[in-house]
């Protein structure tokens, strides 16, 4: 594709963007990309509003040591609180994390980086991820994701 070309496709969709707001995630993405080429913008989602008893409650995504889905979805704080959230599923919230820091562990849980204690391998091929005290949970990696994780945490 000839310089040319590609500018013209480039402010072809900057065009759309600025008209059609509705575009797929991976879309925005690349959009946003195109449109602020110095990476000024982050792509990950930096905090959460929570509703907490009534008040609505920005939690910095640094400080969310767990995402967990269970009857209801919870986030567990590095100090020990358990918030409920309202993101429907762990994929849409998967997609807004940064995965260097943020891993999904099974079908119901992301967990943090830093909020491991220790890892300890079952005889399943699965994992049993110890969190750090206050929380003190522990999180299956399921074995289809175990050589992933490893090679995650160990990078």
């Amino acid at each position: 594709m000839q310089k040319d070309e590609l500018t013209r496709a480039i402010e072809k969709v900057r065009k759309q963007f600025k008209e059609n707001s509705v575009l797929p995630s991976d879309i925005k993405q690349l959009v946003n990309y195109f449109m602020n080429p110095s990476g000024t913008l982050s792509k990950y989602k930096e905090r959460f509003v929570i509703n907490a008893h009534g008040r609505l409650t920005p939690i910095e995504t640094k400080d969310i040591a767990v995402f967990y889905k269970d009857t209801l979805n919870y986030i567990y704080l590095f100090n020990g609180d358990k918030l409920v959230y309202d993101y429907s599923t762990l994929e849409e919230i998967e997609e807004l994390l940064d995965p260097q820091i943020f891993f999904r562990a099974n079908r119901q849980s992301i967990i943090n980086i830093n909020s491991i204690q220790s890892v300890k391998p079952q005889t399943n091929l699965k994992l049993d991820v110890q969190l750090k005290s206050p929380l003190k949970l522990a999180i299956d990696v399921s074995r289809e994701k175990a050589t992933q994780f490893k090679k995650w945490l160990d990078r």
